[in-house]
């Protein structure tokens, strides 16, 4: 079984709840079919909800690098915010995403995912997290 998302509306954004096994091959093919979808329905701001996703064990530095070049190169005209496990988060492939250009928030909190993606840069709400 593949990654696999279901997209719905929010209040001026997208959301794309993600479920399936985490497989490297399968993040990058699901970046490249949100950014098509996101690209057919004009969507300017997406919430990628992976919290149900199936990761076995951490997420290797490498596959975040990788994953975050992705994201910014794929998903640069779109603010863009990933929930994840609080204990899978490390900040790297959003650091490498933002650097390739993308707008880019990866957390474990909804309400600061939606505050973000509504409210302001991304800058913003680093500095709401120190």
């Amino acid at each position: 079984m593949r990654l696999q998302y279901q997209m719905s509306e929010g209040d001026g954004y997208l959301i794309a709840k993600v479920t399936g096994p985490w497989e490297l091959d399968a993040v990058q093919e699901l970046i490249d079919t949100l950014a098509e979808d996101c690209k057919a329905r004009g969507c300017k701001k997406l919430l990628v909800d992976c919290l149900d996703v199936g990761i076995e064990g951490q997420i290797l530095d490498f596959e975040r690098f990788l994953i975050g070049r992705s994201v910014g190169s794929k998903l640069r005209h779109i603010k863009v915010a990933g929930l994840f496990p609080h204990h899978q988060i490390n900040k790297f492939g959003e650091a490498i995403a933002i650097s390739e250009g993308a707008e880019a928030l990866v957390t474990s909190e909804r309400d600061e995912a939606i505050r973000w993606l509504t409210d302001g840069p991304a800058d913003q709400a680093a500095a709401e997290r120190i």
